[in-house]
């Protein structure tokens, strides 16, 4: 026979771990979302260093060491603006990691809550899948993270690797390294942004598991601490008694009441 107060402890673990994990895994699909609405929108940075690779090549009056100097002002910003994306990138991925805990702790509190019920019930069974699921889903969209912080990495290094160069360096190779840095964080931004964009998908597609769960543990808990404090026998109304039925009887007593004036 279970133990009441320790199946309903149980449950309130385990909605206690959804409520807490839930604005966590919003907001960082909404984080997500909006650094990846963001790179598309700086996307005309990086193009400058093209513009700069362009003239070194067109621009002969010009000494390459000039454009050189201008291009490297710009992959400095651009550096930094993919540094600031970094933090909050780091942020994000602060955030999936607490709701991976709470998950893990409603889920021990799920596996104790069925070991005490004596096996699954329907309920418990739906919801220890929503469970399952959601954790996976994060721990994907903390891969996706981690696969854009190598991104910003890459970028970020050919940025500096042109920001130090050889002011000295002749025309072609002053076009080849531009070019080349253009490239690179071109290609590194583009993959970024599909990370985070992935990341934001993964968890969204979830979001009516996370909501389904946040119901579930809620109803579950209740039911259990309902099972607490039963209806004492003197509360109880047997169906079809007189007590149930004080409105019906003051409905009849009213127009004879009327009717005998």
């Amino acid at each position: 026979m279970s133990d009441d107060v320790k199946v309903a402890n149980f449950a309130s673990d385990v909605r206690s771990a959804v409520s807490a994990a839930q604005p966590l895994i919003k907001s960082a699909a909404t984080g997500a979302s909006g650094l990846a609405e963001q790179l598309d929108r700086n996307g005309d940075d990086i193009a400058t260093l093209q513009q700069h690779a362009d003239r070194v090549r067109d621009a002969r009056e010009v000494a390459p060491e000039t454009i050189l100097q201008s291009a490297m002002r710009d992959a400095d910003g651009i550096q930094a603006r993919l540094q600031r994306t970094g933090g909050q990138v780091d942020d994000i991925r602060r955030d999936l990691e607490l709701a991976t805990q709470h998950l893990r702790e409603g889920g021990k509190a799920h596996a104790k809550l069925e070991d005490e019920l004596g096996g699954a019930t329907p309920e418990t069974d739906q919801l220890g899948k929503r469970l399952t699921d959601l954790a996976g889903a994060v721990q994907a969209a903390q891969g996706s993270l981690y696969a854009a912080d190598e991104r910003i990495g890459v970028a970020r290094r050919s940025l500096q690797n042109l920001v130090t160069t050889d002011l000295r360096a002749d025309r072609d190779g002053t076009e080849t390294k531009i070019r080349s840095a253009h490239t690179t964080a071109r290609d590194g931004s583009a993959a970024l942004g599909t990370e985070l964009k992935s990341a934001t998908a993964k968890l969204k597609d979830k979001f009516p598991d996370l909501e389904a769960a946040s119901t579930e543990s809620t109803a579950l808990a209740k039911a259990a601490h309902a099972a607490l404090n039963p209806t004492p026998k003197s509360q109880q109304v047997r169906p079809g008694s007189a007590s149930e039925q004080p409105s019906a009887a003051r409905r009849s007593d009213g127009p004879t009441h009327e009717r005998n004036r």
